[in-house]
């Protein structure tokens, strides 16, 4: 889902590559908390575990749609109400942003996308005050990841599991919280120095 925040209060959408919807959900949240201080892009759909010449282009296509377009939307409706009072705009990309993934071509494609937008983002409105940036996960312990695992070893998820928690340097998985505690970081005041920047949450997955 799609975060815009203002006093501890969130709107969400679940359309998320519709551009009616995308400004409705802007259109709601400034209407209903007078403004937009921090938005949070986090959707995301994993698609299908496949070799990347056996996608096909439907499951492509909403794999793209989801993670980058909806992403793209937002942002375009959200960030106008920022502009000038400032704030903080959190896109969630992934390892599989910096990486390429065997399995996850439709997904790795969608991830490095995402981190092309944020840096274009952070310099178009960097003099405008608005701070954009994204976070890279490794794999999380969540819904998602059991979706991924059922994919990459149908009927042994446990199998993949350790598979990919091998790659990882601290040898498991990342938890919610400690994407949150990220997320929050970069929506304070303490990170006012920072836009442009994809930063990971990945347990050394990306230095090994």
């Amino acid at each position: 889902l799609h975060y815009p925040l203002r006093r501890q209060r969130q709107m969400c959408i679940r359309d998320r590559s519709s551009e009616t919807d995308c400004k409705s959900l802007a259109e709601r949240s400034i209407s209903v908390m007078g403004g937009i201080d921090i938005l949070f892009c986090n959707a995301g759909f994993e698609g299908s575990i496949k070799p990347l010449l056996h996608i096909e282009q439907d499951e492509f296509d909403a794999v793209q749609n989801t993670n980058i377009r909806g992403t793209w939307l937002t942002m375009k409706h959200c960030i106008p109400n920022m502009l000038g009072s400032g704030g903080s705009v959190i896109v969630t990309s992934s390892v599989t942003g910096k990486v390429g993934v065997p399995g996850l071509g439709a997904y790795t494609a969608s991830k490095h996308a995402i981190v092309g937008l944020v840096e274009v983002a952070a310099l178009e409105l960097a003099e405008q005050g608005v701070r954009v940036n994204a976070i890279a996960p490794a794999p999380i312990d969540n819904a998602k990841m059991r979706s991924i695992e059922e994919q990459a070893a149908p009927g042994a998820p446990n199998a993949a599991r350790e598979g990919f928690e091998s790659l990882i340097a601290m040898k498991r998985y990342g938890t919610d919280d400690e994407g949150a505690a990220m997320v929050a970081f970069l929506s304070s005041d303490d990170a006012s120095f920072c836009t442009g920047g994809v930063y990971p949450i990945d347990g050394g997955f990306l230095a090994q």
